[in-house]
């Protein structure tokens, strides 16, 4: 079995509440991987990964429907927007896993 180190991929976010589509920066990782799987790994708190189709409005969606999720409350933390963005990370969760298949990551 063929391991690749761990590699990074680094992406820039314009607003705080972003869905940012990474397939093409996978797969320029993955580019000559016969088949497999891989691991995406977020180093941050306040982000999150997920698998999701690109479908119109399915990422609109999926957010709208995430910040509804977080209550109004007095947080001790920071700001309410920074807690939501914790709490949000936490419920979607850091990483994915997903099958590398014909050198490309397979469908989610």
């Amino acid at each position: 079995m063929r391991t690749i180190a761990p590699l990074t991929i680094e992406i820039e976010t314009k607003s705080s509440k972003q869905v940012i589509d990474i397939t093409g920066h996978v797969g320029a990782v993955l580019d000559g991987v016969p088949g497999g799987t891989c691991h995406l790994y977020l180093k941050h708190t306040t982000a999150a990964l997920t698998v999701m189709t690109w479908e119109a409005g399915v990422p609109e969606d999926i957010m709208d429907i995430l910040q509804s999720l977080t209550p109004k409350l007095a947080y001790r933390h920071d700001s309410a927007a920074h807690v939501a963005a914790h709490f949000l990370s936490a419920l979607v969760g850091p990483s994915v896993h997903v099958p590398v298949q014909a050198r490309q990551a397979g469908p989610g």
